[in-house]
């Protein structure tokens, strides 16, 4: 999103109808949590490669 508003592209939104700050209606993208435990870290950060093993000690 960021990317996009800095090259001066509209950013994609999935709701526009959530975040009203009394002004307007702010459009977002909300994205699904995931719950990180000890049983599934590794496949989650790792495996996802937004971590290293190495990071996590």
């Amino acid at each position: 999103m960021a990317d996009d508003l800095l090259n001066g592209k509209k950013p994609a939104v999935n709701d526009e109808k959530s975040y009203d700050n009394k002004v307007k209606v702010v459009p977002t993208f909300l994205f699904q949590p995931t719950v990180v435990t000890k049983d599934n870290y590794k496949t989650v950060l790792v495996d996802s490669g937004y971590y290293t093993e190495a990071d996590l000690k």
